[in-house]
């Protein structure tokens, strides 16, 4: 058995004349291992101590008994009589009441139960089996509280005697009042002691009146940064209040006890007091901020993360969404950084430990969007359940994290905030980029669904005259083409591309002043990377399709603007990239009019095949002009095929040409040949 403050188990037993001792109730429950061994036990120590005649026949015998069983420092309080009862042996039938706690709440009790356990026995005597012993528990514990929280006490008659010879109970409680008002009026600090000095003598007649004395008083010395008087005031004041089973005040009293005596490091009594303003606080406001108190003091100066989230979860679990929305969001908010603390500080902790905290994380943001929907804020609960998506996505269960995404778009196309719908649904999308390749088709499709029911709803759509919305909306339209890129709708994913494309063109910040360029988060370098990457995304479309003349064109428009770049650097690792495809997609462009070249020929239609054999070598000199800007190989290998075509062409190609055309093709070879020769010594010379 633990002693946890204040401990006491009531356990009432009668004797039955075939099992011996039966118990009737044990209050309360749970507390004893093996009711029935103690009841034993007593039974036949309270034998030993009277004999059997006197258990069977004295009323009211009181008696203090070892309880070695539960440890040296456990005893129990007995008390016993009889029933008269003619089905047992003498018509007397006798039962006994026994307060089974720990030596030191036994001191603390003492006083109390030399003056009411025969009232506590004759209880028992009268309910019979009706007997709960739970009445008895509560008086016990708030006497408990009063003698545990308050070391001094006004004898009753020393107050009575007080209260007689100065003036009555009537002029007290005007005192108090009139007292109280002075303090919160004008904030005298001078009313303390004629507030001391009311309150005393009204502790025992109007204990709940006494008790605000009492508050008020803690709040005086509280101010004067009294705060060991202070302290010792608002225990008093609880006490008080539980007295007169003002529960929610008492709780409150003992929760600024707990604060003041934090402020003093004094940390074992302020989680005690905590404690006892937990256990008395019904209001969900009061009862977060003491979970939050108590989580802290496990934070510092104990340092202990793990149990500050241990109390925090009780909390959680305590303070519902829906009941106590505000309650609950105040909570949580703290919850959640404690856990960023915890991931944060602990880099190393295992994937089950890891994955634990992010799926607490995941829930509470779920959790607190119930409580921003409550409150009407859809917005936020929008962006809760966002952050909810993402967590979910970090531990890979996507059916959830999808769910929650469009539940947070639903929020926000209800709170009609398209720039939210845009923004939820990059992030979501740019965390998604690192499990993209564990997503099955379905599932990117399912996505897909979702993300199209309010990609060109006009909320989102429309946004003309405002260019920060504008770029994001390109770049979400961006990220929705990756997307249908990687489900194989690649005719769907070119066409978000190219209206992101277009919408980028139409953004112009001459107009804007620095001021709003900072204010909307724009930059020219923003727009252009966003506008290259569009470009690049399509271009390396049409090239996957095949479309080389349509990639080509947009390579080298990606190019161009590239080019008009003062920061060379600013894109030097996608300019080589870019380059590379722009060779590889001209020279798939110059082998289709190569092959369309011979087509033409074998078919006698020679001005299709002079037309075709220029649009070759044109590409083919784009490509000469993009490898000498990538290295001297590339440059190399590039005129070499082009050598190998133009032996080809000579040798084999132009015996089919005709006297008409003759004089044109040789013309054109000639000129490819000068131009080659040209570009060969040019190699040369720089190698």
């Amino acid at each position: 058995m633990k002693e946890d403050g204040f401990f006491c188990v009531i356990v009432a037993v009668k004797w039955d004349e075939v099992i011996g001792p039966q118990i009737i109730s044990v209050y309360p429950e749970g507390k004893l291992q093996d009711p029935n061994a103690v009841a034993l036990q007593l039974y036949f120590s309270l034998i030993a101590m009277t004999g059997q005649d006197q258990l069977s026949s004295a009323e009211g015998t009181d008696l203090t008994v070892p309880l070695t069983s539960l440890g040296t420092n456990y005893i129990a309080r007995v008390a016993f009589g009889y029933w008269d009862d003619k089905e047992v042996r003498g018509g007397k039938r006798p039962f006994y009441l026994a307060l089974i706690m720990h030596k030191k709440t036994a001191e603390i009790l003492d006083g109390h139960l030399n003056i009411y356990m025969q009232e506590y026995l004759e209880q028992l005597r009268v309910l019979g089996d009706d007997f709960d012993g739970s009445h008895i528990y509560k008086i016990l514990q708030e006497y408990y509280y009063e003698t545990e929280f308050i070391p001094e006490k006004i004898p009753e008659d020393a107050l009575y005697a007080t209260m007689e010879l100065e003036y009555s109970v009537r002029d007290a409680l005007q005192d108090l009042r009139d007292l109280t008002l002075t303090w919160l009026n004008t904030k005298d600090t001078t009313v303390k002691d004629k507030l001391i000095k009311a309150s005393k003598r009204l502790e025992n007649i109007e204990p709940d009146q006494a008790a605000t004395g009492w508050y008020i008083t803690a709040e005086i010395f509280q101010e004067l940064k009294e705060y060991e008087k202070a302290l010792q005031l608002y225990q008093r004041s609880a006490k008080l209040f539980l007295r007169k089973d003002k529960t929610e005040r008492a709780a409150d009293a003992f929760f600024q006890a707990g604060k003041v005596a934090r402020m003093i490091q004094r940390w074992d009594i302020a989680k005690k007091m905590f404690l006892a303003a937990e256990d008395w606080a019904t209001d969900p406001e009061l009862k977060v901020d003491i979970y939050i108190s108590l989580a802290e003091i496990e934070v510092y100066p104990m340092g202990n993360l793990y149990s500050a989230i241990d109390t925090l979860e009780k909390g959680v679990f305590h303070i519902k969404p829906k009941e106590s929305p505000s309650s609950f969001l105040k909570l949580s908010k703290m919850y959640i950084s404690l856990l960023d603390d915890v991931l944060t500080k602990n880099p190393n902790l295992d994937w089950v430990q890891k994955n634990t905290l992010l799926e607490k994380k995941a829930n509470l943001y779920s959790q607190s969007a119930t409580a921003f929907s409550e409150l009407n804020m859809k917005e936020d609960a929008a962006k809760s359940l966002s952050l909810s998506a993402k967590e979910h996505l970090t531990l890979k269960n996507f059916t959830k994290a999808f769910d929650h995404l469009e539940k947070a778009l639903e929020y926000a196309k209800i709170a009609r905030n398209g720039t939210l719908i845009m923004s939820i649904g990059i992030e979501f999308l740019t965390v998604l980029k690192k499990y993209r390749q564990e997503l099955p088709t379905t599932q990117i499709k399912e996505l897909i669904d979702i993300f199209e029911k309010y990609l060109d709803d006009p909320l989102v759509a429309i946004v003309t005259g405002d260019e920060a919305k504008t770029f994001q909306y390109a770049v979400f339209l961006m990220e929705i083409g990756f997307l249908l890129y990687d489900a194989n709708m690649r005719e769907r994913s070119l066409r978000r591309f190219e209206q992101a494309c277009n919408l980028l063109e139409k953004i112009t910040l001459d107009s804007l002043s620095k001021d709003e360029l900072q204010k909307k988060k724009l930059t020219p370098s923003s727009i252009i990377k966003a506008k290259i990457h569009a470009l690049t995304n399509i271009a390396n479309l049409y090239f996957y399709m095949e479309y080389y003349p349509i990639a080509t064109r947009k390579f080298q428009e990606i190019l161009d603007i590239m080019k008009t770049i003062e920061d060379k650097n600013l894109f030097a690792n996608e300019m080589k990239s870019i380059q590379k495809n722009v060779i590889i997609s001209n020279n798939h462009t110059a082998d289709s009019y190569y092959g369309s070249f011979l087509t033409h020929c074998w078919r006698n239609q020679l001005s299709d095949a002079l037309e075709d054999l220029k649009r070759w070598f044109q590409y083919k000199k784009l490509t000469i002009e993009v490898a000498k800007q990538i290295d001297k190989e590339t440059y190399r290998k590039n005129l070499e095929k082009i050598g190998e075509t133009l032996k080809r062409i000579k040798e084999k190609e132009l015996q089919f040409m005709s006297s008409a055309y003759d004089l044109k093709f040789k013309d054109l070879v000639e000129d490819i040949e000068n131009w080659l020769r040209k570009e060969g010594e040019e190699f040369y010379k720089s190698a």
